[in-house]
């Protein structure tokens, strides 16, 4: 009313009653209330239009949510998870929902060529199985190519492809920042080659220590040469031939060597949990409108010793994705391959 007051009734002046006549309307009222109450409508239209243009939308509604410490459906009923683990460890890093046939890389047919789709008759092939979930392998390395930068738009297409795809199927999607082997420059995926560029910026290419020879001699602690063979490369775990015989044998050795650790110190660290952070939250606000992805892991079999700095850190993340997508689940773990009761933590 103030508002309407002051954009229309001044200036003021003195009516008379002579010029009141000529101000009135058939049923005896003053044009200038109207004109009052014109004004004040126009105000709420113009600030309830203004709220509509600038409030954030709302979090969809996810296909299950965790209630009371329990997974339930839409309906509220109770879900029991069933599924299966879908993770590229390379690019496109995400499977493309296209194709007219099932992966059929099973111990059965003995076909260990890795695919790189996921589609329609996947998603039917296991629900038919009575799996009712996929825990889907969301890289850091494969979605975020710049320090602090936005995710790949490509990735991110990929990613909402496969989210539509489980919707429509219904499979819920858990999604899990998968590593192996800590990151990149470690012949694993996980972190990428920027950040670990960061941690250890003079051992990018080096030999990775303490690991010995090979049977054949090579990439050992020694193989300067071999290791150096496409230093800072995004793709260097899978294009450098160390990495590759390393992952071709006991590849688990990777994870306690001295540039490993030191990426994961420096990744709980309060410099490195910032750009964690930084990813955990754009992806979060990525999925937020997408129903079937339903909670996000944080970190599988984390290959770190200091619980303190981890636990500081999955508090962050936990966080920054409540501040994006406050219905999302939250899954974290203790060093290796722990499960932790949510209900500890204080999250």
């Amino acid at each position: 009313q103030q508002v309407a007051r002051s954009l229309v009734l001044r200036p003021r002046r003195v009516v008379t009653p002579a010029a009141t006549k000529s101000m009135m309307m058939p049923h005896g009222r003053p044009l200038v209330f109207l004109q009052a109450l014109l004004a004040l409508l126009l105000v709420q239209v113009h600030v309830h239009a203004h709220r509509i243009v600038h409030d954030e939308p709302e979090s969809a509604t996810r296909d299950a949510m965790v209630d009371s410490g329990e997974w339930v459906d839409v309906r509220g009923s109770p879900v029991v998870m069933t599924g299966t683990n879908v993770v590229l460890k390379g690019a496109p890093w995400i499977p493309s929902v296209s194709g007219d046939a099932i992966c059929d890389t099973t111990l059965e047919t003995g076909n260990e060529t890795s695919c790189q789709t996921f589609n329609a008759l996947d998603a039917q092939h296991i629900v038919g199985l009575n799996y009712n979930l996929v825990r889907l392998g969301v890289t850091w390395a494969g979605a975020q190519l710049e320090e602090s930068g936005e995710l790949d738009s490509a990735w991110l297409d990929r990613l909402h492809a496969f989210l539509d795809l489980a919707h429509e199927q219904g499979l819920y999607v858990l999604l899990d920042l998968h590593q192996d082997a800590v990151g990149t420059a470690t012949c694993g995926e996980g972190v990428p080659m920027w950040f670990s560029q960061l941690a250890v910026p003079d051992e990018i290419g080096e030999p990775i220590w303490p690991l010995p020879d090979l049977a054949d001699g090579t990439c050992g602690r020694n193989d300067t040469d071999g290791w150096a063979q496409y230093r800072g490369d995004v793709d260097y775990n899978i294009r450098n031939e160390c990495c590759r015989k390393r992952n071709q044998g006991p590849w688990g050795d990777l994870i306690t060597t001295t540039q490993a650790q030191k990426t994961m110190a420096f990744l709980f660290s309060s410099e490195g949990r910032a750009h964690y952070v930084d990813f955990v939250g754009k992806l979060a606000a990525a999925v937020d409108q997408y129903p079937a992805a339903i909670g996000i892991e944080l970190m599988n079999e984390p290959p770190f010793y200091l619980r303190g700095m981890m636990y500081e850190t999955w508090q962050a993340c936990t966080e920054a994705i409540r501040a994006q997508s406050p219905t999302m689940a939250v899954g974290i773990s203790d060093p290796g391959n722990a499960a932790l009761p949510i209900g500890d933590l204080d999250l």
